[in-house]
């Protein structure tokens, strides 16, 4: 199968995956309520801190090593790695029930910690198992068996839904189902049956763990990042965990979308730069950048404009009071298209090093600014953290890219974005009265929510259509190199 096809299969996958696990939350949000669902996302968010622990770049290591042994070698390369993970599992466990009582004190639940450890645990160590396969060309293993995990959890869900008392509970289901994932990704195993442990010594599994810091330490700055926000709330209160992470897992599926554009423009920019034709490269990241500031930035406003009813119409009128954190993190959708597409341009061109340094900034920022204003304003002040904190990113992003020797024209992409934004956002104004008056008439605020959502994408189709020459320029030629050249 070819490149294409897989990467094609695996997107596809991947975002069903998604879709499914953000129906999962939905369903959930809805049956026990924000308290309900922030104790699971509190223990979900805590374990997941200490992922780097667990995978310490097993994944790369065995890559890194894969193609230039016998199949001897790489039978006894998996039997290190996989007993290196074993015993790597211990301490991360360890540290999460110990982390757990520090932040909930009395309350600290062990019970909750083991679900959901087993959960994430099994996870990752199914993604390794089903590495070999992947190596040697085949991705169904990876297509199927994390997306009959989570139509698992959901079949679960609907099962026991009436005999889940507590949030924590649901993250039985996520381990029951990722233990079945697990089994099944065993079967990348088949060409290896083989594995063994034996001459494995206590310097190999030394050598993984030096060889994989540099994977982990980065890794532990993006989870920093992504989770430590929800670990403090639930110092504080369960309901708001809940509250704002609903909000924001409508935000990370919007801004998924922007991945496939960034990783398909990883090597274009790959060729441009071998090809020395780096000012050729840059144009393109040029007219990318405007056209992501255009698309997501529309959808940023939306976001922004009917925050309230998206989160009513979503999850119900019990969380009315996550609209105001959704509206302020919808500035993520057009932060994260942008730093996404940064980000992967400068790994393109070899920056990784400098790449590794922002991460580690907006980290250590946002771990500091978290532990400030959460106090202070609760999920409110998690939520300006995280915009701040992305701001904080892009503005390193660009200085990064503004240093090298090659034109980014910046200033001129933004102008086309901010007429087409400010011109679908003054378009986008009613439609908040337009969704009351159908709930009003329909009865029903997520089928309100839909036409309302709906209307507003004609009104930017319309936009894009009429004037799609000014807007996208450079990228709908037939032969984009046309404008790369400067035709």
């Amino acid at each position: 199968m070819s490149v294409f096809k897989n990467g094609l299969f695996l997107s596809l996958a991947k975002f069903s995956e998604k879709i499914i696990s953000f129906l999962i939350v939905v369903i959930a949000s809805r049956y026990y309520g924000a308290e309900g669902i922030g104790e699971f996302f509190y223990y979900f968010s805590l374990v997941s801190l200490f992922i780097p622990l667990m995978d310490l770049g097993f994944e790369k290591l065995m890559m890194h090593e894969w193609y230039d042994t016998s199949k001897s070698e790489k039978e006894k390369l998996l039997g290190r790695l996989f007993l290196t993970k074993c015993i790597v599992g211990g301490p991360a466990l360890i540290l999460v029930l110990f982390t757990d009582y520090l932040v909930r004190w009395g309350d600290a639940n062990p019970k909750a910690v083991l679900a959901s450890f087993l959960a994430i645990y099994m996870m990752e160590f199914a993604e390794l198992v089903r590495r070999p396969a992947f190596a040697d060309g085949s991705i169904y293993l990876d297509v199927i068996a994390p997306l009959l995990a989570r139509v698992i959890t959901l079949i679960l869900l609907f099962k026991y839904v009436d005999d889940i008392h507590h949030g924590y509970q649901i993250a039985y289901l996520y381990a029951a189902a990722n233990i079945i994932a697990f089994l099944i990704s065993l079967l990348g195993l088949n060409r290896y049956r083989s594995i063994n442990i034996k001459g494995t010594r206590i310097a190999h599994i030394r050598d993984f763990l030096i060889k994989g810091f540099p994977f982990s330490l980065t890794s532990l700055f993006v989870m920093i990042s992504l989770f430590i926000d929800s670990v403090i709330l639930g110092h504080y209160s369960f309901e708001e965990v809940g509250e704002y992470s609903a909000a924001y897992r409508v935000i990370l599926v919007v801004a998924a979308l922007s991945g496939g554009t960034s990783q398909a423009l990883f090597p274009m920019v790959v060729e441009k730069f071998s090809n020395k034709q780096e000012n050729k490269a840059m144009k393109l990241l040029s007219s990318v950048f405007r056209v992501h500031i255009i698309f997501f930035g529309t959808l940023s406003i939306g976001g922004f404009i009917l925050g309230n009813e998206i989160m009513t119409g979503l999850y119900g009128n019990a969380f009315r009071s996550a609209g105001l954190p959704f509206q302020i993190l919808a500035l993520l959708i057009v932060l994260f298209s942008m730093t996404n597409l940064l980000g992967q341009t400068l790994e393109a061109m070899k920056l990784q090093k400098k790449v590794m340094k922002v991460t580690c900034i907006a980290a250590i920022f946002n771990l500091v600014t978290n532990l400030i204003l959460i106090p202070f304003w609760g999920m409110i002040g998690a939520a300006l953290t995280t915009i701040i904190t992305e701001i904080l990113i892009l503005v390193l992003q660009l200085k990064i890219i503004k240093s090298l020797p090659y034109t980014f024209t910046l200033t001129q992409q933004l102008k086309r974005a901010y007429i087409f934004i400010t011109l679908a956002g003054l378009c986008f104004l009613p439609l908040p009265l337009l969704n009351g008056f159908l709930s009003q008439y329909l009865l029903n605020n997520l089928l309100s929510l839909i036409i309302s959502i709906g209307f507003g994408g004609l009104i930017v189709s319309s936009l894009l259509i009429k004037f799609k020459h000014y807007w996208l320029e450079g990228l709908i030629q037939g032969n984009s190199n046309a404008y790369i050249d400067g035709k």
